[in-house]
């Protein structure tokens, strides 16, 4: 009867050694796996800061030209407005002149000029 005990626990021992030893060694794999996948999202943050940082230049780079570009819009609009008036000015003189002109040639009997 003895025997038989120490048979089942010499049977029952290296059974037990091996679930053991498998328990060990997957919950290591599975701790290996956990620390792969947080230092892959690790670099995955980082590299996340460092295109959002990269965005943010060339947002801002894009933020200044367009500022740019509209003040120099707005400079160009108060010269062509500037340039209209100058010429509605001009156009109003050479109109005055083109009349003054036919004035004197008609006093002088110039008629066959077409003044209009």
């Amino acid at each position: 009867m003895q025997k038989g005990k120490y048979l089942i626990w010499l049977a029952i021992g290296p059974l037990l050694v091996a679930v053991v030893y498998c328990f060990v060694i997957v919950k290591t794999d599975y701790e290996n796996k956990i620390a792969r996948h947080i230092q892959i999202a690790d670099s995955l943050k980082q590299q996340t800061i460092r295109l959002d940082k990269k965005l943010y230049q060339h947002d801002s780079v894009l933020r200044q030209y367009m500022k740019s570009l509209d003040q120099a819009i707005l400079v160009l609009h108060e010269k062509s407005a500037r340039n209209r008036v100058n010429i509605a000015s001009n156009l109003s003189k050479l109109d005055s002149i083109q009349l003054a002109y036919c004035n004197e040639m008609h006093k002088i009997g110039v008629t066959t000029l077409d003044c209009n």
